[in-house]
């Protein structure tokens, strides 16, 4: 299901977007043999770089574009919690955050208005619309 579905002419960026993929579709159209060279430029290429990625990776080393910028220590503050207990965790300047989540079920909320439980207007005031939208992937040429 679409919403407020307008025409293309109405918004200009749209229309610039429309006719720039036409222009790209139309010239792959008329060269296809340089797209399907390029499309297995680009997949090798893609394959490649992911192979030497998990090389890299897998030595720990920096060679070529590849670069090893930085090494982080990170420790599983839960994890060591659970082992050494939680008056020496504090103890060794640990800290433990509870963090509260606030969540309502809109149908049940909706009801409770309708039973005068809630206020019409707190819960206009507390509820936002949020847009979603599909778009076009964007076209990559490296």
């Amino acid at each position: 299901m679409s919403y407020n579905q307008v025409p293309v002419q109405q918004i200009p960026e749209v229309l610039a977007y429309e006719q720039a993929k036409a222009a790209y579709t139309n010239f792959k159209v008329q060269h296809p043999q340089l797209f399907q060279q390029l499309d297995y430029l680009v997949e090798q290429l893609n394959t490649t770089m992911e192979a030497a990625e998990k090389a890299v990776r897998a030595q720990q080393a920096t060679c070529g574009d590849f670069d090893l910028y930085q090494k982080v220590t990170k420790i599983d503050g839960k994890a060591l919690h659970d082992a050494i207990g939680r008056e020496t965790f504090i103890a060794i300047g640990g800290t433990v955050k509870m963090m509260a989540d606030y969540k309502v079920d809109g149908k049940r909320l909706q009801l409770a208005v309708a039973q005068n439980r809630v206020a019409k207007d707190i819960v206009e005031e507390v509820t936002k619309e949020e847009q979603r939208y599909h778009k076009p992937t964007a076209a990559v040429i490296p």
